[in-house]
This record gives C-alpha cells, structure tokens and sequence, in this order.
C-alpha cells in the first residue's frame, strides 16, 4: 500500500510539474510574441524619425506624400474630437477649432 501512495504522489507531482511547464512555456510564447511586436513598432519610430529628419519640415502647404508616410488612420470622434494614429502605432486625439 505504501508503494501505491508513492505512486500517486509522484504522479501528482508530476503532473503538477507538467502543469507548470505547459504554463511556463505560453507565458515564454507570450513574450516571445511581445518582443517580436516591440521590435517591429521600435523600426517603424526608426523609420518615421528618419522620414522626418529628411523632410523640410517647415511646411507652408498640405504635402500628401509626407501625410501617406506618417499616419496610418485618421478617426473622427465626434463634431470636435479626431484621433490621429499614426505608423506604427502611436496615437493621439486632436480637438479641432
């Protein structure tokens, strides 16, 4: 009999362990995943900062091209409020006048 309970507490050990590691490794994925999604965001800031320091950047008219390399979307809100997000993921909102 006490073989049989040893048998089960390593069984339950075991699993407990399986468990564990099952959890361990999605969590492992997770991150994995996470840094994989910072890394592709950080080359896109990279990528704006250096569209930005190429382009004059004092502007006395609407430039399309610079607009279509900068933001992604452009969402209204309500009569007074848009939110602007722009490549990469950065957003913000902007009330209008």
């Amino acid at each position: 009999m006490k073989n049989n309970a040893n048998i089960e507490d390593f069984d339950d050990k075991f699993e407990e362990i399986s468990n564990e590691i099952k959890i361990l490794k999605a969590t492992l994925i997770a991150q994995e995943k996470k840094e994989i999604t910072l890394g592709n965001t950080n080359s896109r800031i990279a990528e704006i900062f250096q569209i930005l320091e190429n382009e004059n950047l004092n502007l006395i008219e609407y430039d399309e091209i610079l607009v279509r390399q900068l933001i992604e979307n452009v969402t209204v809100l309500d009569k007074d409020k848009i939110r602007i997000e722009f490549k990469g993921g950065f957003q913000i909102e902007q009330m209008l006048e």
